[in-house]
């Protein structure tokens, strides 16, 4: 969708009850306008229904949104979290951290938190540095580069030496988590229906994650899959071997619905802000500043969905049991009620944001995200001059991922003077 800094208006909204569910919406339509819309002619709350019929409560507002994901003894995830799990039921409760809560989410999220901390990412700079240089290397020069063919391998290049997948299958690997993920967009499902899409993905995924670990085992060694085989507390929940790939895919899907969509959002906006680029070339705004911003000025991700645990009451509307709730969390990022002129984009802004989620839940991978963001922005910055391009942006059609599928740009390698 478009991720303007312009604001937003008053807009009539689809009668429908289920535009909320509607990929295509997202790909075309003035989405920021809807939502605050809803914000502020709807007190931020729209009862709603997927494709299928199912119902489920909409909060816009950035207090409703945060207290669904941060309380999980009230509000879980264990159903799954996003709006296709209401019409297509996660398989996975409680064998991955993404829809386990509590105890059993913090035993699947103990061994990969162990890589992906920190000071665990610190020790492994340089592979990530070495891994994004070799993306902005392929980087050709043109009038119509679709920077989106080449942040596309952002993901694995961060995540792939971290599990670790061997390097040919990348790029497979990497295709099949984008249809997983982008099922509705026919650029990633390959032609087929979104829920034939989904389950080729899922099979295809889960092949090449168990060769990872087959070859895990014979040669042991660092890395995410080494501390999932060597966690005892992992076998107390089911049968180890499918939380292993189940956790492991959920680490690979959420790096493909981030980082790079963060990265195509943020070059895009530094094309129409050449003020931007010389505050951060000059040192003004520093690169953890600016992608924290771009994290919350982007969202990746444009909703998550829980279950009530017990009947309750939020923003003054009655939820009952076992009914679905979908905090969006692109809107609460927006919310002029807490976020200072939020359609503009500034880099040196302060406060906490939803981009990352909040809570246990939390993004697991926002260190590495962050670092491998801002070494790229900066290597990118350093190699072009970039400009935009005549040809139209494309935006996926999703309910789910605020992102390109296609985002042409004019590029020129910057002449040393000693070159």
């Amino acid at each position: 969708m478009q991720t303007g800094e312009s604001s937003p208006s008053i807009v009539s909204l689809p009668d429908s009850k289920t535009w909320m569910s509607d990929p295509e919406f997202y790909a075309s339509a003035d989405v920021h306008s809807a939502w605050f819309t809803v914000r502020n002619e709807h007190s931020g709350y729209l009862e709603s229904f997927s494709s299928a019929g199912g119902r489920y409560h909409s909060f816009y507002g950035y207090a409703e949104c945060n207290t669904i994901l941060r309380d999980d003894e009230l509000f879980t995830s264990r159903y799954g979290t996003i709006i296709e799990s209401i019409d297509y039921p996660d398989t996975a409760r409680d064998i991955t951290m993404t829809v386990s809560d509590g105890e059993i989410h913090d035993n699947h999220r103990g061994p990969a938190n162990r890589c992906l901390s920190k000071t665990s990412i610190q020790r492994q700079a340089d592979t990530i540095r070495s891994e994004v240089r070799k993306i902005v290397a392929e980087i050709p020069e043109g009038d119509d580069i679709d920077l989106c063919e080449y942040t596309k391998g952002l993901p694995m290049a961060l995540f792939g030496p971290l599990l670790p997948v061997e390097r040919d299958q990348w790029t497979e690997l990497s295709d099949l988590v984008f249809m997983s993920i982008l099922p509705d967009d026919p650029g990633f499902a390959n032609g087929l229906r979104p829920e034939i899409a989904r389950r080729v993905a899922h099979a295809g995924i889960f092949a090449s994650l168990s060769d990872a670990v087959d070859v895990q085992r014979r040669h042991p060694g660092p890395g995410v899959l080494g501390e999932y085989l060597s966690a005892s507390d992992i076998e107390a929940h089911g049968d180890p071997v499918e939380s292993i790939l189940a956790n492991s895919y959920s680490l690979l899907m959420g790096a493909h619905a981030t980082t790079n969509q963060v990265a195509n959002h943020l070059v895009d906006r530094f094309i129409d802000r050449t003020d931007l680029l010389g505050a951060v070339s000059g040192g003004a705004v520093t690169l953890p500043s600016l992608i924290n911003e771009a994290v919350r000025w982007v969202t990746p991700t444009n909703h998550l969905l829980r279950r009530a645990v017990c009947d309750t009451e939020l923003g003054g509307v009655p939820v009952g049991e076992g009914e679905w709730v979908v905090a969006w969390v692109g809107s609460a990022n927006r919310d002029e009620s807490v976020v200072s002129e939020p359609y503009r984009f500034d880099p040196l802004r302060r406060g906490k944001h939803l981009g990352f989620g909040i809570g246990s839940h939390y993004c697991i991978g926002s260190h590495i995200a962050a670092f491998g963001l801002a070494y790229f922005f900066e290597l990118l910055l350093q190699e072009f001059d970039l400009g935009p391009s005549s040809t139209e942006s494309e935006h996926v059609r999703s309910n789910w991922i605020n992102g390109y599928s296609r985002l042409p740009l004019q590029a020129r390698r910057k002449r040393r003077a000693d070159g």
